[in-house]
């Protein structure tokens, strides 16, 4: 918007001479006028800096694509952290590409190797010596409650 206030306060209106409007200030806009119109969507076109996730550029009013920066954080040394861009991901309606920047790989991203993409699973490979303690008392009294019902079933019947 700074971009176009300017463009209208210098009553420069090249490119958008033959529309329809009058050059007003950005407060009075109205879809109506065409001409002012114009003069944002061409300020857009002079617009570039980098966002939080990559550059942003317009042309003819309009992101030619959408190219997103894949960062991580690293450890530089004790206490120092960095911000490093390592890939490229450029999105296009239906064809995406992934490209590591020089210098980076699967093996510079991930030390260990890719991650695991979904939940850990835990597997419980002994249980608590307590616990077991407690299970062997219980099967025990089972087996000895079981002896007590068949010798009571032999007994009285």
């Amino acid at each position: 918007l700074d971009i176009a206030s300017k463009k209208i306060t210098a009553g420069n209106e090249s490119g958008c001479e033959h529309l329809y409007g009058e050059l007003v200030a950005l407060e009075m806009f109205a879809h109506a006028n065409e001409k002012l119109g114009c003069i944002m969507r061409k300020s857009f076109d002079e617009v570039m800096f980098t966002g939080i996730t990559g550059d942003i550029v317009f042309d003819d009013g309009q992101r030619p694509d959408n190219l997103f920066f894949l960062r991580q954080y690293r450890e530089l040394y004790e206490g120092y952290i960095e911000r490093a861009i390592v890939a490229d991901i450029c999105h296009n309606g239906s064809n995406s590409t992934f490209e590591y920047r020089k210098g980076e790989s699967q093996y510079t991203l991930w030390e260990d190797g890719v991650p695991y993409d979904g939940f850990a699973v835990y597997t419980i490979h002994s249980n608590n010596i307590s616990l077991q303690v407690i299970y062997y008392i219980m099967a025990s009294f089972g087996i000895i409650f079981a002896g007590v019902c068949l010798v009571f079933n032999i007994v009285f019947r």
